[in-house]
């Protein structure tokens, strides 16, 4: 809001919206660019890399890159997933033919994977907050801890000084009506 105007506001996705909540944006996005309002779309937000370490992340949703789309299939892809053994031999060049035409598909697509992009966004954002809470907390509780042990420390000190002056007064009038 540094003198932006807002062209519009989505409210209600919540922490854990779905993919279709997002879908919206990525309609108004896909609007937006494709009517030449913009000529670049950047998606910023805080990339979850552990509970210590969150980073700012910068993605370029339009127009479309490559590098982006192979790190977003990427990332969306099963870790230990079973490959099946292709039933083609290596070297040689097999045509797929697609219908509708590799352009409708790519078409249809692109809104998908700008939703999925934006709802991936909103949940490492998501991530990054809580986990930055629960580091705030679990600090705010040693240090709530660490103030009891040096008021108790403290209170300890003076009690034992009281005793030790009130000890002393005993002995002292012991001694005065001795």
């Amino acid at each position: 809001k540094a003198g932006y105007p807002v062209l519009v506001e989505f409210s209600g996705i919540g922490d854990y919206g779905r993919v279709e909540d997002t879908r919206a944006i990525a309609d108004k996005i896909l609007d937006y660019f494709q009517k030449g309002r913009f000529q670049e779309i950047f998606l910023y937000y805080t990339d979850f890399v552990s509970s210590f370490t969150q980073k700012p992340r910068e993605v370029r949703l339009l127009p479309l890159d490559m590098k982006v789309i192979k790190e977003t299939l990427k990332h969306y892809q099963l870790k230990n997933a079973a490959r099946p053994e292709s039933p083609f031999p290596l070297g040689r060049r097999y045509y797929t033919l697609l219908e509708p035409s590799p352009m409708e598909i790519f078409e249809a697509l692109v809104p998908r994977l700008i939703a999925y992009l934006i709802h991936h966004s909103i949940l490492e954002a998501n991530a990054s907050e809580h986990s930055a809470r629960m580091m705030a907390m679990r600090r705010a509780n040693e240090n709530a801890e660490d103030i009891l042990r040096r008021l108790t420390l403290e209170y300890n000190k003076a009690r034992q000084a009281q005793i030790t002056a009130e000890v002393c007064e005993i002995g002292t009038a012991k001694e005065a009506t001795a």
